[in-house]
């Protein structure tokens, strides 16, 4: 229900989360926002802006924002209920200001195989983590 400012997550410099809208969210309840490029990996000089620091992450001024990221670089991720946005989180994003119903969703964090912040988050003790390249190396 909540808006967030634009940040940069704390957990990781390379992640995948994955959000799954459930019901659907349009411009009015607090649609998912991301700036093209902006991850660390990127290419453009935006992927410099407001650097993430480990654990902290990156909050930057919203209005330093507003004064450097172009409206064409913001991706607005509307969708019906059953949307899945796949995201690096270590680049800008926020979720939006809900002014009318609400958006309700799940998040799901995969975090590199060599996680330099683990302590940050526990591990289901029942949940094996299996890596695409150990599957590899089995068969």
């Amino acid at each position: 229900m909540h808006s967030q400012l634009w940040h940069r997550d704390l957990e990781e410099k390379k992640m995948i989360k994955v959000f799954i809208y459930l019901n659907d969210v349009n411009e009015n309840n607090g649609p998912f926002f991301y700036v093209k490029g902006s991850q660390p990996s990127g290419k453009s000089k935006i992927s410099k802006f407001a650097p993430q620091y480990l654990p902290k992450g990156s909050y930057p001024d919203e209005a330093t924002v507003k004064n450097t990221i172009l409206l064409d670089q913001i991706v607005c991720a509307k969708g019906k209920a059953g949307t899945i946005i796949f995201c690096d989180t270590a680049g800008l994003h926020k979720g939006g200001f809900v002014v009318e119903g609400e958006r309700k969703m799940i998040t799901g964090f995969f975090p590199s195989k060599k996680w330099s912040e683990p302590a940050l988050i526990e591990k289901s003790k029942t949940v094996q983590f299996v890596f695409k390249s150990d599957l590899a190396k089995k068969y």
